[in-house]
């Protein structure tokens, strides 16, 4: 018999990993647990909310939306459960799809900000409806009303305004909502510098991605795949020498590697780049950057 246990055990585990059985066993311990306290109260709409979410996070979509529909029948206005049933739509809509989906979501959010017209959250998923729906414009207004409105916005809304504005054809825009991140953020986190460096990138401003990526933090400026970035960027501002220095400090970053590390995804071909690039340069063993040194030389 003990060995039966052992052998489901670990079947159990094998077939599923730790943190997905312990979170399928708490939803379900959290759904018995919330079932019977609406059994004890059974007129509390907040009872019926919590267990909807409950009912959405393994999937029961209907059974959710019912609970739902419950949570309205006993609050003071209905409406006030609109915003909930707008997100667990978009959540289901996430998961399998359905632009119908998406529709009544978008319905059901405009009657819970028809009474609440400053709710961030509730512009937010306004916002993402509308980008899902192809209607950029009024999202990025939603997106603009629910950043100002949210005291600590995450470093995501930004990035989804931002790429949103780029893909509407406003890359000036996008780098400016991501200035205005930055500053507001008080720093200037990876996935911001890497988004604005890309951006100023692909519309030819070399300059300006030389600012973002001077952000970087020190120990990931100094390795060389990020040195021959910015030997790149500084060839194309026309600050040939500087370029030359940064590629040279890249190979010799790169040359005191072990081999081992050299061979890593990140550093792959990395060698036969700078070769291409130093074809007939001479690379000294210090080569100090000085400032102002080949700015506006031609080569």
């Amino acid at each position: 018999m003990l060995s039966r246990i052992i052998f489901l055990a670990t079947l159990c585990i094998c077939l599923f990993p730790s943190s997905q059985v312990f979170a399928h066993a708490d939803i379900h311990e959290r759904l018995e647990q919330t079932s019977r306290l609406i059994a004890k109260t059974p007129q509390d709409p907040s009872l019926y909310i919590r267990r909807a979410f409950l009912y959405a996070e393994h999937d029961e979509w209907e059974k959710a939306l019912a609970d739902l529909d419950r949570a309205a029948a006993h609050s003071l206005h209905p409406d006030e459960v609109a915003f909930d049933r707008a997100s667990i739509l978009h959540q289901w809509y996430r998961h399998e799809g359905g632009k119908a989906r998406l529709e009544a979501a978008l319905r059901q959010v405009q009657r819970f900000l028809a009474r609440h017209p400053d709710h961030a959250d509730a512009l937010l998923l306004r916002a993402r409806l509308r980008r899902a729906l192809g209607q950029p414009e009024t999202a990025l207004e939603d997106y603009a009303r629910a950043i100002a409105l949210t005291p600590h916005p995450r470093m995501a809304l930004f990035m989804e305004q931002a790429e949103l504005l780029q893909k509407a054809g406003r890359p000036q825009q996008a780098l400016e909502v991501l200035d205005k991140a930055r500053i507001r953020l008080g720093t200037a986190p990876l996935p911001l510098i890497r988004m604005a460096v890309g951006i100023a990138e692909e519309q030819g401003r070399p300059r300006e991605a030389l600012v973002w990526q001077g952000r970087l933090p020190e120990v990931l400026a100094r390795l060389p795949n990020e040195r021959l970035h910015r030997g790149d960027l500084l060839w194309a501002s026309g600050r040939k020498r500087e370029a030359r220095q940064e590629w040279c400090k890249a190979r010799s970053v790169l040359d005191a590697m072990p081999k081992s590390r050299r061979a890593q995804p990140a550093f792959a071909g990395l060698g036969q780049k700078l070769d291409e690039r130093l074809a007939g340069v001479t690379c000294h063993p210090a080569m100090p950057h000085q400032p102002g040194a080949g700015k506006g030389e031609g080569g």
